[in-house]
């Protein structure tokens, strides 16, 4: 045996090979799914919660402009231009917010009937917003039907109030 010869057999294999190591760039494509998926993800759930701030602010804007008009109400009793005030504010509210159901072009016991559909629990019907009704007839007379406009204006504001915030937002 000759002396520079081992007397493994193994020793006279050449040196192993390593494959070369994994790299990191480019990602396999579910990798690449993934992050496709979390962005897609991403933008419809920011662009969900922008749009319920957006008619969440309308509401609150709506709102304000219900207690603008309450308080302008307080100080000169003037029912018939509070009544139209607030027609022509749920008017326009229900149409921003539900332009498909087309309920901004009713009137008479028809709104008030759209109006208590969206907002069921408000306790707003016929009966109760029946002072609202009034600005479909003759302007209202400064006789006894006075003090029963004002009462009745007094439990129509409430139910305003409560018919905005129990509202369920079109999506």
């Amino acid at each position: 045996m000759p002396e520079n010869q081992s007397a493994n057999p193994l020793d006279q294999l050449p040196p192993l090979h390593m494959p070369e190591p994994i790299s990191l760039w480019p990602p396999a494509i579910g990798w690449w799914l993934l992050a496709l998926f979390i962005i897609v993800l991403s933008v419809l759930v920011v662009r969900f919660f922008l749009k319920k701030k957006r008619k969440n602010q309308l509401r609150k804007a709506a709102l304000l402009e219900l207690s603008q008009y309450w308080s302008s109400y307080q100080s000169d009793h003037d029912t018939q231009s509070y009544l139209l005030a607030v027609n022509r504010l749920l008017k326009k509210f229900v149409m921003q917010q539900y332009p498909n159901k087309s309920l901004h072009t009713l009137s008479g016991e028809q709104w008030i009937s759209g109006l208590a559909e969206l907002s069921p629990q408000s306790g707003i019907n016929r009966d109760s917003a029946a002072i609202l009704l009034s600005i479909y007839s003759k302007q209202l007379e400064k006789s006894e039907q006075l003090d029963k406009a004002t009462q009745q204006v007094n439990a129509l504001h409430p139910l305003l109030l409560k018919w905005f915030k129990g509202l369920r937002l079109a999506s």
